[in-house]
């Protein structure tokens, strides 16, 4: 799972999913996601960045873990 940094907002309709959950990605969010979104994304132009790198804090890492496995739904 790539930490991406999202350069316009992005909504990612998480494939699949039975609820028909989308996850929206605001423009400045680093976020750490799933690398099909992170495909998704970058293909739609939403992406300034992409990598592997480590969070600065495990707090970081912890936080983004939770929201990735369990994201907010939209709409």
């Amino acid at each position: 799972m790539p930490w991406v940094d999202f350069s316009r907002d992005f909504d990612w309709r998480v494939p699949g999913a039975k609820s028909k959950t989308t996850i929206a990605y605001k423009a400045g969010m680093k976020v750490l996601v799933k690398q099909q979104c992170a495909d998704e994304a970058e293909a739609a132009g939403a992406l300034v960045s992409r990598g592997k790198d480590e969070p600065d804090h495990k707090a970081d890492e912890d936080d983004a873990e939770k929201h990735a496995e369990r994201p907010g739904k939209v709409g």
